[in-house]
């Protein structure tokens, strides 16, 4: 049990800021591919032994292999803790249906909680764009054996073994069917592991049904190695999905429609396997090239077998079971694998004398409800992840970590107050725990309190000085401030704890752009990338810092790159958008906006630019209503309040204009274009005294100006101050550049007029 708190206090105990945007990439797949092409359609990103999974996650190697993802093995070096993490290709997730539907599924998975015959999942996350579902590790024997597929290749079960096997088995999925699953689609000798005392461990609850709704599948796909056909899919008619050894008929037309029966149907197959030391009772001719044809016919053979060609017969006494699990109309079959149990174990004791009973299950633990908070808050489900943290609490409130773990469920709901108190409580009942120090300092980085983040940075770092991540989160905290150069060492001292960090080097990166270092900047930028070419947010500030040098076509090129890693980031499609302004293309940014909008509805900064684009579209009403949407997300968004002022200025709406400006420059009294642009619009309303005071406000500001200056004269010709018009109007001729040559000539042709007088 201590193992396992330990296992949950690895990294998800820190919010990171400046965390990339996550969504799978987009992947190339092999459609038909023939034997051994699971290697083939492998995820284009595999980590290799020694490589870092996210932050924490040592791979130390591959578990299994399929053309739908793999598992790697994996050491927490945070927790200790030796698990498997498994991981589904994200082109099988790059629809937002399937992708949330997958997270259901395996919560669903992850609610299961602890069972002595299902493999237990602990958490979904997100790690650069893919999805990982962290599992129990089931470590093989002296042998090497840990799964049924593995003991019907190499040491086939005798009978007395395969009904212990089999009546665990029903056991498990009794359980699994009245905590929610509905159909398992994917049962099979490699998803029934074997642990080390010989018992079964039920794995892989979900997958199957979730991609069973993908729709990025056209065709056929098929998943083969070493001569055996995996997971796979077909579009052509409904949606198949599963393995087709094991498929009963009609989960090759609707897989989403299966029930308890299918897997019934599925287990017989296992169940014939066992009795048959490991045949399978149909099999078509495998593929014999990659051809789409070869895959089609594949296919409709195996659907075939299973719907119509008769059961080959077996000399065993697991026939009679075999049988009626195989039946092709599924309310011909076992009903309930409480059913199939009954039958098993009246065998079994009369074979063997020996009676398996159903495992008594336990309540939940305070530590298994701080587990299960963690899963929910890994998923987005910050208010159930709260109701599971209360429990823990409830059971033990001395529980620091719980308390920890609230107050970021707490944040991630915006509930800052309210989280502050949780780590204040975290921290007196475990003086020596970093995490909500750093967890505390977040909080108050949300609420602006930027030096008492620091102060908890550095007693976090007290605790803990080679904590890599409390570094680079302390160098954004002070980068927040515009105290860059300070930000900058805290960089280089995560660097220097951890030179492969490319989130510290994609900072470093911001902070030498705040330095005006642009080179430099572009080079950790590089690094970044180097380090994790899928880093969609260092490709998009290389962007940015190119956009802010000018050249915008080069910023336009690293934004579209960072899309290919991260298409549904609002963020990035709105920057873009801000790149095709600058080069005037305002179709194309407003489209850019639109999906940006799209993704985020409540974006102010796509609605400021969508405003933008219909504003040069000459669209003045429709860039209006974008400006106050906006505001409406953002009441202190100062480019919105701007663009406001001006477009309703150029409308002719004076008073609200002044309005807009008055307000905006409540928020920045510095401004010195807000000041100018309100003078203009008092000018406009005949305001003159008011419009000159504005004008001279702004130039006090900035007093080379030489609009500021022109208008200042416009207004004092107005009111008769000849002297002092006659000095604004110089001061336009002396200051303005060759492109101010409207107001350079009206300026020119006044002062002859009033000098001349």
């Amino acid at each position: 049990m201590k193992i396992f708190k330990q296992f949950f206090r690895r990294n998800f105990r820190y919010l990171w800021w400046d965390r990339p945007p996550e969504l799978g990439n987009n992947r190339t797949e092999v459609r038909t591919p023939g034997k051994d092409s699971a290697a083939q359609s492998l995820p284009s990103v595999v980590y290799k032994k020694g490589e870092i999974i996210g932050r924490d996650y040592r791979v130390y190697g591959v578990l299994g292999i399929g053309g739908f993802g793999l598992v790697y093995l994996v050491y927490s070096h945070t927790s200790g803790t030796v698990f498997a993490l498994k991981t589904v290709r994200d082109d099988f997730l790059d629809d937002a249906e399937t992708r949330e539907r997958f997270r259901r599924e395996a919560q669903v998975w992850v609610d299961l909680g602890r069972h002595p015959y299902l493999v237990r999942a602990y958490y979904v996350d997100d790690i650069r764009g893919r999805l990982f579902i962290a599992m129990e590790y089931i470590a093989p024997n002296e042998q090497g054996l840990n799964s049924l597929e593995g003991y019907l290749t190499s040491r086939p079960p005798d009978l007395a073994q395969s009904l212990r096997w089999s009546v665990q088995f029903c056991h498990g999925m009794e359980y699994a069917y009245t905590r929610g699953i509905l159909c398992h689609r994917d049962i099979k000798p490699s998803n029934i592991l074997i642990s080390k005392d010989r018992m079964v461990k039920i794995s892989d609850f979900g997958l199957a049904g979730a991609l069973a709704t993908s729709k990025s599948r056209p065709g056929i796909t098929l998943s083969i190695r070493d001569d055996r056909v995996g997971l796979s899919c077909q579009t052509l008619r409904g949606t198949g999905f599963g393995t087709p050894g094991y498929m009963p008929a009609e989960q090759f037309k609707s897989a989403a429609e299966c029930d308890e029966r299918s897997d019934i149907y599925a287990f017989g197959v296992v169940l014939y396997q066992m009795a048959s030391g490991g045949k399978l009772p149909f099999l078509a001719v495998l593929p014999r090239d990659n051809s789409e044809a070869e895959a089609v016919r594949f296919w409709i053979e195996m659907y075939k077998r299973h719907s119509e060609y008769p059961i080959p017969r077996l000399n065993s006494p697991l026939f009679r079971m075999i049988e009626r699990c195989l039946q092709k109309d599924p309310r011909r079959r076992y009903q309930t694998f409480a059913d199939l149990s009954s039958d098993l174990e009246m065998l079994l004791m009369n074979y063997t004398g020996e009676v398996i009973r159903p495992p008594e299950l336990k309540a939940l633990e305070a530590w298994e409800w701080s587990n299960k908070g963690l899963s929910l808050y890994a998923l987005g489900q910050h208010s159930e992840a709260i109701q599971c943290l209360d429990q823990a609490l409830a059971l033990d409130p001395l529980d620091a970590g719980a308390w920890n773990d609230k107050g970021r469920s707490l944040s991630a709901l915006g509930r800052f107050e309210e989280a502050l108190g949780c780590y204040d409580r975290a921290v007196e009942l475990d003086q020596g725990y970093s995490y909500p120090w750093v967890n505390k300092a977040l909080a108050l980085q949300a609420l602006r309190r930027y030096e008492e983040a620091l102060r908890c940075y550095d007693d976090a770092l007290k605790l803990d000085p080679r904590a890599a991540w409390t570094w680079n989160n302390k160098g954004l905290c002070l980068h927040g401030l515009g105290r860059f150069s300070e930000s900058l060492s805290c960089y280089d001292e995560a660097l220097k704890l951890d030179p492969r960090n490319s989130y510290a080097w994609n900072n470093k990166g911001l902070s030498l752009q705040g330095l005006g270092r642009l080179e430099e900047a572009l080079s950790c930028f590089d690094r970044a990338l180097e380090l994790d070419p899928g880093y969609s947010a260092a490709w998009q500030n290389k962007g940015l810092s190119l956009r802010h040098a000018g050249r915008v076509t080069d910023a336009l090129y690293y934004f579209d790159k960072a899309l290919e890693f991260d298409p549904r980031d609002a963020k990035l499609w709105s920057n873009k958008a801000s790149a095709l302004l600058a080069l005037g293309r305002y179709e194309e940014a407003l489209g850019c906006c639109d999906i940006a909008l799209e993704l985020k509805a409540e974006y102010a900064h796509a609605w400021n630019n969508k405003g933008i684009c219909l504003k040069g579209l000459g669209r003045g009403e429709e860039a209006l209503r974008c400006y106050d949407r906006a505001l409406q997300h953002d009441p202190l968004h100062l480019n919105a309040w701007h663009n406001k002022g001006n477009i309703l200025h150029e409308l002719g709406h004076f008073e609200e204009a002044v309005d807009c400006y008055r307000h905006l420059l409540q928020l920045d009294p510095r401004n010195s274009w807000t000041w100018l642009n309100k003078g203009r619009s008092l000018h406009s309303l005949g305001r003159l005294r008011e419009a000159l005071h504005c004008y001279d406000e702004s130039l006090k500001l900035h007093p080379y100006d030489p609009l500021a200056w022109y208008n200042k004269g416009l207004a004092e010709d107005k009111l008769g101050q000849r002297h002092d018009a006659v000095y604004s109007f110089q001061q336009v001729v002396k200051l303005a550049p060759p492109d101010y040559r409207d107001e350079i000539q009206y300026s020119r042709r006044r002062l002859q007029e009033l000098e001349g007088g």
